[in-house]
C-alpha cells in the first residue's frame, strides 16, 4: 500500500464512542470501557481501491469500520478471486488475527474511501495482560461476533448438504447429521 493512500491519526472520545456503539456486539461496552480503550486507538483513511492487507499477512492490528465499505477476499491457486464478505461501517476487521496470533486469513480492500478505527493489537494484548476489563469485554464481543458467523455458516453448510446430499465433499456433515 503506497503512503499516499493512508491518513493516520488520533480520534476523539466521541468518534470511539459513536463507531463503537454501532456494532451491535460492542454496543455494550460501557462509557467507561470506551474511555479506557480509546488510549489505545488511532484512525486511518483509506482511499477507494487500497488494499489494507493481503492474505498471508502478519496480524498486527484489527478495526472497526467507522465509514466504508471493504471487501474481504481470497485467491485460489488460479488467481481466482472469491469475495468472502463486504464489510460496512461498524463492522471488525481483522480480529481473528488478533485472536489466534495468525496469519491473516483473507485480503482486505477499500471499495470505498474508509475510515477506520485501528487498534494495534500489541498494545492491546498488553492491556489484555494487565487485567484490563475493559479489553476483556472486547475479547467476549469478539467471541459473540464470531459464534455468530460460525452459527451462520454452520446454516451455510448445511443448506449446501441438503442441496446435493450425495456429494463425496459432504460426508462430514452426512455423518454429524
Amino acid at each position: 500500500m503506497a503512503d499516499d493512500d493512508v491518513v493516520d491519526g488520533p480520534v476523539s472520545l466521541e468518534e470511539c464512542r459513536r463507531v463503537l456503539r454501532s456494532n451491535a456486539a460492542l454496543a455494550q461496552l460501557t462509557d467507561a470501557d470506551v474511555e479506557a480503550l480509546s488510549p489505545l486507538i488511532h484512525l486511518d483513511e483509506f482511499a477507494a481501491g487500497t488494499v489494507l492487507f493481503n492474505e498471508s499477512d502478519l496480524a498486527n492490528n484489527f478495526s472497526v469500520i467507522a465509514t466504508g465499505t471493504i471487501e474481504l477476499y481470497k485467491t485460489g491457486s488460479t488467481g481466482k478471486k472469491l469475495t468472502l464478505n463486504i464489510l460496512h461501517d461498524g463492522d471488525l476487521l481483522g480480529e481473528m488475527g488478533l485472536l489466534n496470533s495468525a496469519p491473516r486469513t483473507a485480503t482486505a480492500r477499500a471499495l470505498t474511501t474508509a475510515r477506520l478505527l485501528c487498534f494495534d493489537s500489541e498494545r492491546f494484548n498488553a492491556a489484555l495482560d494487565e487485567g484490563s476489563l475493559s479489553a476483556h469485554r472486547m475479547v467476549l464481543a469478539f467471541a459473540r461476533i464470531l459464534a455468530h458467523r460460525l452459527t451462520a455458516t454452520d446454516q451455510e453448510l448445511f443448506d449446501l448438504f441438503e442441496a446435493d446430499p450425495d456429494n463425496p465433499r459432504f460426508r462430514g456433515i452426512r455423518e454429524f447429521k
